[in-house]
């Protein structure tokens, strides 16, 4: 239960950008959010991907890789929200005809399962993850549609701090 968020941090997937992460559990619904960021402090927002979980279920402790102490936990994906707040992002949505739409910039879009079969693939299906506390961090495992990882990465990226 709670909200954690990421620092300010470069894009992996695009080093002149910048992201910050959130990740907010209520009861068992959880809502991911990315959001892209033009500058290094993180206050002109570009683009935001939100994603909305239900079905959370907590499992066992599990021993990971590194010997320390993880929780398992399952979800299903009910819908992608898309927002983009940059003319040249809106731009590429509408070149690229993403899921056939006419895309407005600071207008956002829910997506359902097969309401776009590129974005929302990830949806409707239970996805397998393990988390770690410690303190006031949180880790997160990579998810899959198959089995449990067995470890959590700690680097900047899936390093979530409470809120």
């Amino acid at each position: 239960q709670g909200s954690w968020s990421t620092t300010c941090i470069n894009d992996p997937d695009n080093s002149a950008n910048y992201v910050r992460s959130t990740y907010t559990v209520t009861g068992t619904n959880a809502s991911p959010v990315t959001v892209q960021y033009s500058n290094a402090s993180c206050t002109s927002p570009m683009f935001e991907l939100s994603m909305s979980y239900s079905g959370m279920n907590a499992g066992d402790n599990v021993v990971l890789d590194d010997g320390s102490i993880g929780h398992r936990f399952s979800y299903k994906g009910d819908s992608i929200t898309i927002l983009s707040f940059d003319n040249q992002i809106t731009q590429g949505f509408n070149e690229d005809n993403l899921c056939g739409l006419t895309w407005v910039t600071n207008k956002s879009y829910e997506f359902k399962p097969g309401s776009c079969e590129g974005l929302t693939f990830v949806l409707d299906k239970s996805s397998y993850n393990v988390y770690q506390i410690e303190g006031d961090s949180l880790y997160i495992g990579g998810a899959s549609f198959e089995d449990y990882p067995t470890s959590v990465s700690k680097d900047i990226y899936s390093h979530y701090m409470r809120q």
